[in-house]
């Protein structure tokens, strides 16, 4: 009698430990989310770090690298844009495409055959800041904890001294 009352205590023991450990939601920046909001915010931040990327190399090869830097702003595009509002859509539109956007800003370079300079990172950190902050838009949390989402987007993928680097760069 007490084996099966210590065994049926051991059990359920083990049965909550298991209940917790399987049943925790991903956190990104302290903010607990749901799997598909992990999956968007992680999704966005490899995203825009792809883009990053791509601008690093852009002053040495930039015929190539704006194919890149257009293959990812569509993609960031597809990515967001069917969980945005329509303010929010334009917001985004404008960051990526508009006059002043991300793609304009590349091609005007590749055209012109120049370099990014201070001016243009200035501009593309902007705009990138824009692109992270819309990328979180869709979720369904307090502002204060879409900032927390945001600051660590800001921390990991580095834009603006990412930018500021390559404007430097000769």
């Amino acid at each position: 009698m007490k084996k099966a009352f210590l065994a049926s205590i051991l059990i359920i023991v083990s049965l909550v430990v298991a209940l917790l450990f399987l049943n925790q939601r991903p956190r990104f920046a302290g903010v607990s989310l749901s799997q598909n909001e992990y999956h968007h915010v992680t999704k966005s931040r490899k995203q825009v770090d792809a883009m990053l990327t791509d601008f690093e190399g852009f002053n040495h090869s930039p015929k190539q690298k704006l194919a890149a830097i257009k293959s990812d702003a569509d993609q960031i595009w597809q990515s967001n844009a069917k969980q945005l509002g329509v303010h929010d859509q334009a917001k985004l539109k404008e960051a990526l495409y508009g006059n002043q956007g991300i793609v304009s800003l590349a091609e005007n370079a590749n055209k012109g055959n120049y370099r990014i300079d201070s001016s243009i990172a200035s501009l593309l950190d902007k705009d990138f800041q824009v692109v992270i902050i819309k990328s979180t838009s869709p979720l369904n949390h307090s502002s204060a904890s879409r900032e927390k989402i945001i600051d660590q987007l800001n921390r990991q993928l580095k834009a603006e001294s990412r930018l500021y680097h390559l404007a430097n760069q000769q």
